[in-house]
């Protein structure tokens, strides 16, 4: 029976500081090709986690701002 890996919600801060590291490894001249194959891997997965963070947040600040703008038109058009 195999234990099920409870997910972590998702550290985008914590996946910049890996991909840092992920480019500090690669900058080295100490690294087989097969490490750079799954280190490129790894960071072709922790960026794509990122950008679709990066859009939620955007559309976060777009709602937010949308409704900030429906607020202030109402206040202008009940003054």
């Amino acid at each position: 029976m195999s234990a099920k890996k409870k997910e972590q919600p998702f550290a985008f801060e914590e996946a910049m500081q890996e991909l840092n590291a992920i480019l500090d490894k690669l900058s080295s001249e100490e690294v087989t090709l097969e490490e750079t194959v799954e280190l490129y891997a790894c960071a072709t997965e922790k960026i794509a986690a990122c950008d679709k963070a990066l859009k939620a947040a955007q559309l976060r600040i777009e709602t937010i701002d949308e409704a900030l703008e429906r607020a202030l038109r109402e206040d202008d058009e009940n003054a």
